[in-house]
């Protein structure tokens, strides 16, 4: 019988995902995790995306994150009318733009991330939400009724566009200028 007393922890490793949705293909040279600057334990840093087409192919948690791919092609972004009353809200100085959803329904069905909507060059990170939600999935907005996301069953995801690298957030409980507390 092996017993096992305390824990082990390695500094400066990221958090372990505690869940995920199934993930459409797509080549791991054209991914890119982007999270919620608000989630916890450990928020990520916005993230640099070059100008092109991109889906979101797949989600985890926590921090609630999406998969981005660069799928290569795609659309130009939907109107406004599609993010108007998802729930999910930008910093200010960023803008709010929609990947498509592509994460497969479950993992026995096998999808390719074809297509995306349109993202210029910049800095982002999900829209984080304006209510505590118990949604664990990365920000998926309803498409406007009547509007052709609608009629075409697309399934949105929020996400925040920075023309500039934003400002590093401080850490969780941090206090500006305060010293750290030492903890032995």
């Amino acid at each position: 019988m092996l017993t096992t007393v305390g824990s082990l922890a390695i500094v400066g490793q990221p958090a372990a995902h505690a869940g995920g949705t199934p993930a459409a293909e797509c080549r791991s040279d054209r991914q890119f995790d982007v999270a919620d600057p608000t989630g916890e334990p450990d928020p990520g840093a916005p993230v640099h995306l070059t100008a092109g087409y991109y889906a979101q192919t797949a989600a985890f948690w926590p921090p609630r994150s999406a998969v981005l791919c660069d799928t290569g092609s795609g659309r130009r972004q939907p109107g406004s009318r599609i993010t108007a009353s998802n729930g999910l809200a930008c910093p200010p100085g960023a803008g709010e733009l929609v990947v498509p959803d592509e994460i497969p329904a479950d993992y026995d069905t096998p999808t390719v991330a074809r297509s995306g909507a349109y993202l210029p060059d910049g800095w982002y990170t999900l829209a984080s939400a304006e209510e505590e939600s118990t949604d664990a999935a990365a920000g998926a907005a309803e498409p406007a009724a009547g509007s052709d996301a609608a009629w075409s069953g697309t399934i949105w995801t929020a996400v925040c566009w920075f023309r500039t690298a934003p400002p590093e957030a401080p850490a969780a409980g941090a206090i500006d200028g305060a010293l750290p507390v030492p903890t032995s």
